[in-house]
């Protein structure tokens, strides 16, 4: 917090709207989104967080150069796992399974194993990922 008020005191108006427009805050982490679930108490109230979460999904999802795309497609994988539709994180779990780092790799194959089925032609995509 002392890093915002430093750029608050030093860096001109201009700046200061960027600052605030393009801060992004970091995305719930699996955990809270479940606590964040569990604690609704209606269903309305539920899909109501889920819906909310998902829109922030597709949010990363967007930005090509996502850290949290791991952590969002393992938030994807419970929403779908609850019954919620989950068809739009189809080609992230591809991502993940051609990234090298083996804990994107890993959430890429159960994502695949859960989004995909066999009448999709996105599974000839994994193959060829394998392949390689």
């Amino acid at each position: 917090m002392d890093f915002e008020k430093d750029i608050r005191m030093l860096a001109p108006d201009f700046v200061r709207s960027l600052w605030k427009t393009v801060k992004m805050p970091a995305p719930l982490r699996l955990r809270d989104l479940i606590r964040m679930i569990r604690a609704a108490r209606t269903a309305a109230e539920e899909r109501e967080v889920v819906n909310k979460e998902c829109a922030n999904i597709r949010h990363t999802f967007r930005d090509e150069d996502s850290v949290w795309r791991c952590r969002s497609v393992a938030k994807l994988l419970y929403i779908h796992m609850l019954g919620y539709p989950a068809h739009f994180g189809q080609l992230e779990c591809l991502k993940l399974i051609a990234s090298p780092r083996f804990t994107d790799k890993r959430i890429g194959y159960l994502g695949a194993m859960l989004l995909l089925d066999e009448r999709q032609d996105t599974h000839l995509l994994i193959t060829n990922v394998l392949k390689k």
